[in-house]
């Protein structure tokens, strides 16, 4: 599992451990936020009890292009609504290659589960 550093894996896995049941969607989500400092203190108390953000009482204010890459991945993500196209992904000129990781990594996850955070193989027979 890839992560920024430390911290984001440190607040990722407690925030984690704290939900009840939290779907493949959240923990991407969960990820996405976590990496990102400023989106992190801007959402986490706008959690619900299922597991969502509460997506229109965020105010995003002056933020970073890859914060918000990672908000709109963050919105794709929660309500399946197209937010980032491939070719904006493309454009290192728009993402870095860094915001482009953290996304493709929340994209399996949202896919796979959990398995992409511990390295485990992931079959599909």
């Amino acid at each position: 599992m890839i992560f920024q550093n430390n911290r984001h894996k440190q607040i990722f896995e407690a925030e984690r451990l704290s939900m009840r049941k939290p779907g493949k969607k959240t923990l991407a989500v969960l990820y996405l936020l976590t990496a990102d400092h400023t989106l992190w203190i801007k959402t986490k108390h706008l959690f619900t009890s299922n597991g969502k953000v509460d997506l229109k009482s965020v105010r995003l204010g002056n933020v970073s292009t890859d914060s918000y890459a990672l908000w709109k991945a963050v919105k794709e993500l929660q309500t399946g609504e197209k937010q980032i196209s491939l070719c904006e992904l493309a454009d290192n000129g728009i993402v870095s290659d860094n915001a482009f990781r953290l996304i493709v990594q929340a994209a399996a996850i949202a896919h796979f589960d959990t398995a992409v955070l511990n390295n485990t193989e992931v079959r599909y027979v």
